[in-house]
């Protein structure tokens, strides 16, 4: 289990030398805090985090999607870190709400002229990313169901990423696999759960499959 390393921050601060702290409005008028790592490119990833963890998780993979010519936002759900409200206090329809703090990335990007966008969540956050009209999509140890979310079928261009170990994401992801006809199943040995997954290889596996499909 991960430890939340949220610091409340000054949220108009910027701490690295491309990396702009951004305020977005959900259609429920929460307030989502975003790290957007902008570089000169129409393409864009959207980061999603896992439950109990932040955006800040990201840095280092926002950085080097960076290096790629692709520009980065990354999110605090509603019930996390820097946004409004908290997330222990949430029913299965709060958390089916989280589908509006993507939505509110989405309009970010499209109104900053990035309108080639993927996402990449993890955990519940994969669940989220399921969820949305984006065709290029990795999901990072999703579930069937995560707190009432459950995750949605489609057609898209969907990498799934898992650890043999990780049962529960484990046996959710091969039945993901086997109903979309689209996805591609990664399967690990050993790599953990949700964003533990991402060393080197796994980052190479994700941008490759960016690169491919995100056009």
């Amino acid at each position: 289990f991960f430890i939340s390393s949220c610091q409340k921050v000054n949220k108009d601060s910027n701490n690295q030398s491309n990396m702009q702290i951004v305020n977005l409005k959900t259609t429920d008028n929460i307030n989502i805090v975003g790290s957007f790592f902008k570089v000169n490119s129409s393409k864009g990833v959207i980061l999603l985090h896992q439950l109990n963890r932040d955006r800040k998780d990201y840095n280092d993979f926002a950085k080097e999607l960076n290096s790629y010519n692709y520009n980065v936002l990354s999110i605090d759900f509603r019930w996390h870190c820097n946004s409004d409200l908290d997330w222990q206090d949430f029913n299965s329809q709060d958390f089916n709400n989280m589908i509006k703090d993507l939505e509110a990335a989405v309009n970010f990007l499209d109104d900053n002229k990035v309108n080639k966008i993927a996402i990449v969540g993890a955990s519940v956050g994969a669940n989220i990313a399921s969820k949305s009209n984006l065709k290029t999509q990795v999901l990072l140890s999703p579930g069937l169901d995560y707190r009432g979310v459950k995750a949605a079928l489609s057609d898209n261009k969907i990498l799934i990423i898992v650890s043999e170990e990780d049962k529960y994401s484990f046996d959710s992801s091969k039945e993901l696999n086997k109903k979309m006809p689209n996805s591609k199943l990664q399967v690990y040995k050993n790599k953990g759960h949700g964003i533990s997954m991402l060393d080197k290889e796994t980052k190479d596996l994700i941008v490759s499959f960016l690169d491919k499909n995100l056009k």
